[in-house]
Formats: structure tokens, sequence, C-alpha cells
């Protein structure tokens, strides 16, 4: 079992409230988010994130409905950049990534992969504005390093964080430690 199957399974469990009809159909959509997001298939992304819109107002659901709302954006953007798609397609879903992973630390502030999503989103949108305006890009900088860094704190051994520092360190310049 992969380990984002893993957590989707083990993130809705605690769920108790919710109809099972409703959780059933909350975990069809991660997985077609999973399955979007290995084929490259931007179009579906974004589809699957207003799919889940209906669902982020039950409140057991919310934080997780949220994550995977923020995820499917996530993979968008990055595999915007591997298909060198519109860079303000790419800000505008970074955007909107980091506001549904902060409204999922809002309803659930331990919640570790929202927190490592946000601080990824918000580390790719600086390197957006790195040549347009440096002041932005540093702010979005510096935002992403604190939140990276309260994610490594509670979770030093999540998957999700060291994915995300091992991607961090990939492309941080050698003077910065960095480095293939």
């Amino acid at each position: 079992m992969t380990y984002a199957v893993t957590m989707l399974a083990a993130s809705l469990l605690f769920l108790t409230s919710s109809s099972q009809g409703t959780r059933q159909t909350v975990r069809t959509i991660a997985t077609d988010i999973q399955r979007a997001d290995y084929e490259g298939d931007r179009a579906a992304l974004k589809r699957l994130h207003a799919k889940l819109t209906p669902y982020v107002g039950d409140r057991d659901l919310a934080s997780r409905v949220l994550y995977w709302r923020g995820f499917a954006l996530w993979r968008r953007a990055l595999n915007g950049f591997n298909d060198a798609a519109d860079r303000k397609q790419i800000e505008e879903d970074l955007t909107q990534c980091v506001i549904d992973f902060r409204e999922a630390l809002a309803r659930d502030p331990a919640f570790v992969d929202a927190k490592v999503g946000a601080a990824s989103c918000l580390i790719n949108d600086s390197v957006l504005h790195l040549k347009s305006n440096r002041t932005r890009a540093g702010e979005l900088f510096a935002e992403s390093t604190a939140l990276f860094n309260e994610a490594f704190a509670a979770a030093p051994d999540n998957p999700r964080v060291l994915w995300v520092q091992g991607t961090n360190q990939w492309y941080a310049p050698p003077e910065r430690g960095g480095g293939q």
C-alpha cells in the first residue's frame, strides 16, 4: 500500500458523524486526485478540486477535504512547472492551495501534512516571484521556511515532510547546502 493511500485511510478513520456514503465519496475523489496527479492530468486535478467543495462544510471531514483540495492544486501547479504551463495559472493554483491548506490547519492545527503542503506551495510561489518581485519572493520564502520548520519539528520522520525537505535541498544552491 502506498504512503498516500495509507495516509488517506488513516486521515479518514477518525470520522464518526459523517455518513458512510459521504466518507466513501470523499475517499473516491481523493483516489481520483492521486490518479490524475500520477497521469499529469491538470484539467482533472482542477475539476476534482471543485468536486470536493460540497464537503468542505462537513464538520468531521473538513480538514481532510481541504487538505485534498489543496493537494490537487499543489500537484496541478507542480505538474504545470513540468508542462511549461502559464505562470499566472500556476501562481493562482499555488495561492489557492495555500488557502486550502491553511483552512485545513485552522480546523486541525496538528495536521502536519497540511502544514508541509502549504510550505511547499509557498516556496514554489517564491520561485515564481524571483525575477519580478524579489521582495515578495523573500516574504514567501520566509513564510515557507517558518511553516516547514514547524512541520519538521512536529514530525521529523513524516514522509511528506522528508519529501519536501529533499526537494528543497535538491534545488537549493550549493552555497546554501543544497545541490543535486
